[in-house]
Parts: C-alpha cells; structure tokens; sequence
C-alpha cells in the first residue's frame, strides 16, 4: 500500500509539474513575469530565487501553481493583463496542451515498451490520445446530462483515494499499464482544465473571452469572488468524492 501511494504522490507530481510548466513556459515565451513557480501549496518546505522567479515546493502536494505577475488585474512591464486576449489566452491554455502532450508521449512510450519501433508509436501513440480524449469528452458531456435529467448521482467520479486504489491495480499489471494510466490521467486533468467553470482554466479563458467582447475588463473584484466560490465548490466536490471513496473501500 506505502509503495502505491509513493508511486500515486509521485504520478501526481508530474502531471502537476508539467501542467504548470506549460503556463510557466508559455508566459516566459510572452513575455510576461513570472513570481513564483510552485510544485504543491505552501506552506513551503524548499524555496530558491533564480532571476525574477522563485521556484518553490509546498508541504500539501495535491496540487501546484504558477503566479503570474497581472493575473490580479496589475498593470507594468511584463503583466499578464497589459498582453493581448489571445497572448493571454496563449498561456492559460498552455498548462492543458501540455498535459495532453505528455499523454501522447506516455502512449508512445507504453507502445515502445511493447517492441513497437519509434515512429510507428509516435503515430499510434497520437492516436490513442486523439481517442481517448474524445471517449473522455464524451464520458464528461453524458455525466452531467444525466446529473441534469436527475439520473446521475456522479458516482463514476473518483477523488485521491479511488485514484490510488487505481493506481494499485495498474501496478500489479506491470509498468506498462502504469504509464498507460498515467497518460489516461493526464487527458483527464486536460479535459477537466477546460472545463468552463470558475477557478479551472477553462473558467479563466471563458472570462478573457467575455472581456473581448464587451471590449472591457471584468471588475477584478467581481473575478476573484467568482472564482473564490467556484474553487469552494470544486473543494466540496473533492471532499464528497473522497468520503465516497472512501466509503466504497470499507
């Protein structure tokens, strides 16, 4: 059990590095200040200052951010919110493409593992992850259209201790599935990113979008409670997961 949570925390890690990698790489490209890239939420066990970021590690490791100098609404050299919509629109859906990159490279790994040669897995791995990605899209959409017909009680929804139960079973399987469901991750924390809800990434596209077409800024006041609740939501969403889960396993 200690080494599918280790192996679990350590899965966890990656797809949150890399998520937040994409942001972090997108907004340097952009020419936008970066102030802090952190893998896990404070408080902070290890911070080091390099340039103008600090790059940092946080004791609770369900997660991880990039901080993002105008993201508040802060106008001066370097902000976020002095860019274009679409160079901001550039960075906050650069944390997604890159969780489906690693998927992609995780599915051709799994089929090189399996004798397959490199550019034949580069080519199947693509398409694996243009399939999955749709299953899962499809998945998502009928979730809640049953949610919204009253026949759905999201039952099919996992939190931390359902995914290590997972994680558990691909580990008995062998490597192979290990990368294997790791990449089927991957595309979840991809999809569910763009998911038009306050706090996801999807939320914050939708917002830049709305503010290009009323040609004016949202109230930054107005921005942060909207997503304050909606990261409130999604925490209680967590927690009923997880009691789920947790209920399942006793």
């Amino acid at each position: 059990m200690i080494l599918t949570v280790v192996i679990f925390l350590i899965i966890l890690a990656v797809l949150v590095f890399i998520h937040e990698l994409g942001h972090f790489l997108a907004a340097k490209i952009s020419g936008v200040r970066v102030d802090e890239f952190s893998l896990g939420f404070p408080p902070r066990i290890f911070s080091k200052t390099f340039g103008e970021t600090k790059y940092s590690i946080g004791c609770l490791p369900f997660g991880g951010f990039v901080k993002i100098f105008g993201e508040d609404g802060d106008i001066g050299e370097k902000s976020f919110a002095a860019k274009s919509r679409p160079i901001q629109v550039f960075i906050l859906i650069s944390g997604i493409i890159g969780n489906i990159i690693l998927a992609w490279i995780l599915f051709s790994s799994a089929l090189m593992f399996g004798h397959a040669n490199f550019f034949s897995a580069l080519y199947d791995g693509a398409k694996m992850t243009l399939e999955n990605f749709s299953a899962i899209v499809m998945g998502l959409f009928q979730i809640i259209f049953d949610a919204f017909r009253g026949i759905n009680d999201f039952g099919e929804l996992s939190g931390p201790v359902g995914i290590v139960s997972l994680v558990g079973q691909a580990e008995k399987m062998g490597l192979v599935y290990v990368v294997y469901f790791t990449a089927f991750i991957s595309l979840n924390l991809a999809i569910i990113n763009l998911v038009p809800f306050p706090a996801l990434d999807g939320g914050r596209i939708l917002f830049v979008i709305i503010e290009a077409i009323r040609r004016k800024n949202i109230s930054v006041k107005v921005t942060n409670a909207v997503n304050t609740v909606g990261f409130g939501i999604l925490v209680l969403l967590l927690i009923v997961v997880t009691v789920k889960d947790v209920l399942n396993i006793l």
